[in-house]
């Protein structure tokens, strides 16, 4: 997350439960590697713990969410000149077909009355 977002002022609570989770993972491997299973077990829980608590840091997830206004506001301007050929694209079919199905019944009504 703060990769992704470099301007983000990142809480020092939040730096030290990601540190946290680091450095028990990092435990955990070593653990692991030595084949202290059980050590390495809880020190992977703890990661975990430290991990998710630094995901769902209050601060973060209020930074993460975007109203929809300005989800559209951004998403407007994208799409709105690909959309206006496409619905004018459209309104020419049915334009087309109106008048296709038109001639069409007309053709019918006139070859009924020339048998």
């Amino acid at each position: 997350v703060v990769k992704a977002m470099p301007e983000m002022d990142v809480p020092k609570a939040l730096a030290e439960a990601a540190g946290e989770a680091l450095s028990e993972a990092r435990l955990a491997r070593e653990a692991a590697v030595d084949g202290r299973l059980e050590d390495a077990a809880v020190h992977a829980r703890n990661s975990h713990a430290h991990a998710e608590s630094a995901f769902f840091h209050p601060q973060i997830i209020s930074l993460l969410y975007f109203p929809q206004e300005y989800k559209l506001a951004v998403y407007i301007p994208l799409f709105l000149p690909t959309l206006f050929p496409l619905f004018t694209g459209l309104m020419w079919d049915v334009k087309f077909y109106v008048r296709r199905t038109r001639c069409a019944a007309e053709h019918r009504r006139r070859a009924g009355k020339a048998e």
